[in-house]
């Protein structure tokens, strides 16, 4: 018999100390052999007295008291093994507690409390589809969870994140016509193109701090130089996106007009 140091939890009563189910268990046990023994005992001597009597009714009727007592004993023996039968396990419902006081089988308020996270987590798991999208080279995973579509938090390094997409269906992913991506160290998002030209991101390249769009347009500003002509090989794929020093640098020099000068973003 399974036996608990701790306390019990049984339907909504909690703090049931584990000697009363045990307790309750073994009186269950002795009724279940006692009563039939008796009713056998007592039959075969009746029937017994009855047969030396050569009186034919007692001795039905002492036959009929062996059937019940037989009876009895597998009564209480088919209750024992339905309950066990039909107990799921879970400390929260009338069979399982009647399994716990009939069986002892029983469980602690701890192990009640774990059994009912572990099945909150099974139907969060049952209810819970992921799929992975790519957009603009960016691989990037919308869940769902009860028919409600997100995009999904759990992204690496991310804590700011946000989706002008929502899908309404499983496996429903935005596409470049209609979006594209914003995206830094900390910040991921999906962005609706026509909002996109409102995004301007700072860069740094060598000693130079550079404005970018999504367009590839660039700007730099500095107090003590004036550029009228800017240009960048490096076209971002996504907003945030910046060129690598080890790929791009930054030149500066004359333009053609008199007087001012160009900022170029070039290859190595």
């Amino acid at each position: 018999m399974i036996q608990f140091l701790d306390t019990i939890a049984c339907g909504n009563l909690t703090d049931i100390p584990s000697k009363i189910p045990r307790l309750s268990s073994e009186i269950f046990l002795i009724i279940q052999i006692a009563v039939p023994v008796l009713l056998v005992i007592m039959g075969t001597i009746d029937m017994f007295n009855g047969i030396t009597a050569n009186n034919e009714d007692e001795i039905i009727k002492r036959r009929k008291l062996l059937v019940v007592g037989a009876i009895v004993f597998f009564i209480f023996a088919i209750v024992k093994m339905l309950v066990t039968f039909l107990d799921s396990k879970n400390s929260s419902n009338i069979v399982a507690c009647m399994n716990c006081f009939l069986n002892n089988e029983c469980k602690s308020e701890t192990q009640m409390k774990i059994d009912k996270i572990n099945e909150q987590r099974k139907e969060i798991q049952a209810n819970y589809v992921e799929w992975t999208c790519v957009l603009n080279g960016q691989e990037f995973r919308y869940h769902s969870q009860n028919g409600s579509y997100a995009l999904s938090p759990d992204l690496k390094g991310v804590t700011s994140y946000d989706s002008a997409f929502v899908p309404q269906n499983a496996n429903e992913c935005p596409t470049s016509d209609g979006y594209v991506i914003a995206r830094d160290k900390t910040t991921f998002e999906v962005v609706s193109k026509n909002k996109a030209n409102d995004y301007s991101w700072d860069c740094t390249l060598g000693n130079y701090t550079i404005k970018y769009n999504l367009a590839g347009d660039i700007k730099y500003y500095d107090k003590n130089m004036y550029f009228s002509e800017f240009s960048s090989e490096y076209k971002p794929e996504y907003i945030y996106a910046c060129p690598d020093p080890v790929e791009y640098k930054a030149t500066t020099g004359a333009a053609k007009t008199p007087s001012t000068y160009y900022f170029k973003v070039v290859k190595r």
